[in-house]
């Protein structure tokens, strides 16, 4: 996962403290409090990890619910069991201006997206479960006549 975070949430990927998901398998002590920063499959999968192991777990997505590019009725179904593992989240919420405070942990600055308050929510860790993608460079699409979006996505028809 690139560190290329977007300026505004003040925080840089350092695997111990500010975890991608590739760190968040290698944490040398299970966390009290993670903050999970994207509501995504990859971090709603840390998420509950981590919550049946006994962490305080907050997901913050900056949409009106998790995997927001799944159906609707599906979605809420998954937060329902998610929500009675003890994940908390926080919806149509931004990280703005975190801090990496190290060994004292993490503060994310979450910014409420209807109402413009900014709460600081501090934790062990902050993963950032935000900007992966798929990776479809050098499969050689075009030869099987296969096209990718900017995202790396393929495209399908209404016969997949």
């Amino acid at each position: 996962m690139p560190n290329d975070l977007p300026k505004s949430t003040g925080l840089s990927i350092d695997e111990e403290y500010v975890v991608s998901s590739t760190g968040a398998l290698s944490l040398k002590n299970i966390p009290n409090k993670m903050v999970v920063v994207g509501g995504g499959v990859i971090g709603l999968e840390m998420a509950s990890v981590y919550a049946r192991l006994g962490t305080e777990v907050t997901v913050v997505q900056f949409t009106d619910r998790c995997c927001p590019f799944v159906d609707k009725e599906i979605t809420l179904a998954f937060q329902k069991i998610l929500k009675k593992q003890g994940i908390k989240f926080l919806f149509e919420h931004a990280v703005e201006n975190g801090v990496n405070n190290k060994e004292k942990g993490v503060t994310v600055n979450l910014k409420n997206l209807k109402t413009g308050v900014v709460t600081p929510q501090d934790c062990d860790v902050a993963l950032i479960s935000i900007g992966r993608h798929a990776f479809t460079g050098g499969l050689q699409l075009e030869k099987a006549g296969l096209d990718a979006d900017e995202r790396g996505v393929l495209k399908t028809n209404a016969h997949w």
